[in-house]
């Protein structure tokens, strides 16, 4: 293809993810339009129905177009890096913490991001279409020959790129199955706090309501303690988790030169083990701590994705099937958690559990590179 085997990815999955977000800024009126009405206050009937089937569906359709834009990018920065793929890695791992540190920082300054969700939606969609236009315009790829492309129709190529995910997983040599195993509990872990942060802040550690507290006006003590809650979940709480991911990614290529990428993983996992702790304690500023911290497991973990890979397989071989293998552990583990997220809070423990059960997880992928993962990876 001329324009490479990376962008032609990156351009249809970044236009995507903005249709995603324009639909789901106006999922509240659109459901109104499909016969959605009342917002509970009062007493008034609610029906939302429409408005809850909308956004399930944008959040379906996100992750997919998100991660497919993932995947071309990371492989994208491993082809620039030649032969300093920490580095490059590290490097592109920070440049995506920022990303995350300009949402954070949005919430922080202006509020829980349903109070502002147009605005929100928007800034995501610029954020992406300059963020792919400057990767496009910029990363010239070499095309591969049309003499080493197979001719095959469109539709076989649409069946091989399914499969390729399948076929990579099955023939992942032994470390890297190791890696897949871990990087899905830790990931699981993650999407255990992460889906349920709001909640978790607002409702168990400063005690509020989430009853209308999206619309009310004037709101009572326990909805503005639940607001509270949220705001500091994805501001402040997201911008010092991913402040520390920040400086995390640029002392990789360091550590991992120093003791060795299994250690680095092992020792980036145990903050995220401390969500078990959390989840019992209704201190802010002590689980503040905690979500700061566990900001250099994900940065960790994902920073050491493609640098494992090409310590096995070498600079030559095609990785992007074996980056994409890798990624699926990432897919999997939020899978779970839409999966049983929504009955592990339906207990007496309400929010507290899905954080508990994300610290047991991360403790069971902490546990399975610690005893299992034997790559000798000091430099790459």
């Amino acid at each position: 293809m001329k324009m490479g085997r990376r962008r032609p990815f990156l351009i249809v999955a970044a236009f995507f993810s903005i249709i995603c977000w324009i639909v789901m800024g106006y999922t509240r009126e659109m459901g109104e339009a499909l016969g959605d009405h009342g917002d509970g206050a009062n007493g008034e009937e609610t029906d939302r129905t429409w408005t809850s089937i909308l956004t399930v569906i944008c959040y379906l359709w996100m992750d997919i177009t998100v991660n497919t834009v993932q995947t071309p990018a990371m492989c994208l920065v491993a082809d620039f890096a030649g032969d300093r793929q920490t580095t490059g890695s590290a490097l592109g791992q920070a440049w995506a913490t920022l990303g995350a540190i300009l949402i954070a920082g949005y919430i922080e300054f202006f509020g829980a991001a349903y109070k502002s969700l147009h605005w929100f939606m928007g800034m995501l969609s610029i954020t992406m279409f300059v963020c792919i236009s400057v990767a496009v315009v910029f990363a010239k790829e070499t095309p591969l020959s049309p003499s080493s492309v197979d001719t095959v129709s469109s539709c076989t190529r649409v069946k091989h790129a399914f499969a390729s995910v399948y076929y990579g997983i099955r023939t992942l040599p032994v470390m890297l199955a190791v890696y897949w195993v871990a990087f899905f509990f830790v990931q699981y872990g993650y999407a255990a706090y992460n889906g349920n942060k709001g909640q978790f802040f607002g409702l168990e550690v400063y005690g509020g309501m989430s009853e209308n507290a999206d619309s009310c006006n004037p709101c009572s003590e326990e909805q503005n303690a639940y607001n509270h809650g949220v705001g500091i979940a994805g501001g402040r709480a997201d911008l010092l988790y991913n402040g520390m991911g920040y400086v995390w990614a640029w002392g990789m290529p360091f550590m991992v030169h120093k003791i060795g990428a299994k250690w680095v993983l092992a020792i980036s996992t145990v903050p995220q083990v401390l969500y078990a702790v959390m989840a019992w304690v209704s201190n802010p500023n002590f689980n503040v701590f905690v979500v700061a911290m566990s900001g250099i497991t994900h940065t960790g973990w994902f920073g050491l994705v493609v640098p494992a890979i090409i310590h096995v397989f070498g600079e030559e071989k095609d990785i992007g099937v074996y980056v994409g293998s890798l990624n699926s552990a990432n897919c999997f583990g939020q899978l779970l958690n839409f999966a049983i997220g929504t009955g592990l809070v339906q207990t007496s423990l309400g929010y507290k559990l899905p954080v508990f059960v994300g610290g047991i997880a991360s403790f069971l992928g902490f546990l399975t590179i610690l005893i299992f993962f034997k790559m000798k990876m000091y430099s790459m």
